[in-house]
């Protein structure tokens, strides 16, 4: 029984598989001051509702057993916002009198409700630290797929810009044939610039050469025509000696 009571220390409502060995604790005593011996040996910190405040007053079958049993439990008995169900177990008005007298003086163990409000406490601190949590959590895969966002992104522009670097060389290469090509047709313009004069000077040469020829021919009939005369009996050209 001993480890049984040990049990009981909790600051919540004793729990129904607790309560049950409680009241058949009580159902086996065989007189109502070993009901109420164990009852006395019930830890500070227990916690009784009404309804279980009920069925250990049934355990007893007398109403004076049952207020001696009231007093005892009265401390662990937190729910007295409707304890007229549990004075309405009596049956004499004065044994309610009584009992509502018990109720009144005997108020909820002090310690009781500081560890209660403690426990509400602490309950609350562990659902704000479990609502951090989770909105850390939140924040932390939030992160990740922006972290993953950003590596696809940055993938994806080093992807265009080797892209942009080898339409680049493309170009640069390009742009170096055509000046290649721009000049291979300066050195032909050049060329036939030179070729053009050239030409140009041949003609002058031939020209001049063509001028010469027929200032030549003409001196030299000139000089044919003088050294011949036409004359004599008949009609021939003759030399002039």
């Amino acid at each position: 029984m001993w480890l049984f009571l040990l049990s009981l220390m909790t600051a919540d409502a004793m729990p129904t598989p607790q309560f049950g060995q409680l009241s058949s604790t009580l159902n086996s005593a065989t007189f109502p001051s070993d009901q109420l011996r164990v009852l006395q040996s019930l830890p500070e910190n227990t916690s009784l509702t009404l309804t279980q405040s009920i069925d250990i007053l049934d355990e007893f079958a007398f109403a004076s057993d049952q207020l001696k049993a009231l007093q005892i439990i009265a401390p662990y008995i937190h729910e007295r916002n409707q304890q007229y169900l549990l004075i309405e177990q009596f049956t004499f008005s004065a044994d309610k009198q009584k009992a509502s007298s018990i109720l009144s003086e005997v108020s909820p163990n002090r310690n009781l409700e500081q560890e209660r409000t403690q426990a509400q406490r602490t309950q609350a601190q562990r659902n704000r630290a479990q609502q951090e949590r989770e909105r850390l959590h939140n924040r932390r895969d939030l992160l990740e797929e922006r972290e993953t966002a950003l590596q696809d992104k940055a993938e994806l522009l080093a992807a265009k810009e080797a892209l942009l670097v080898d339409r680049l060389n493309d170009i640069e290469q390009k742009e170096a044939m055509l000046r290649q090509k721009e000049l291979e047709l300066q050195s032909k313009g050049l060329e036939l610039r030179e070729w053009e004069l050239r030409l140009k000077e041949w003609e002058m040469r031939l020209k001049n050469r063509r001028n010469r020829q027929a200032s030549n021919r003409t001196y030299q009939s000139y000089n044919e025509d003088s050294a011949y005369y036409w004359g004599g009996y008949d009609g021939k050209r003759r030399r002039n000696h």
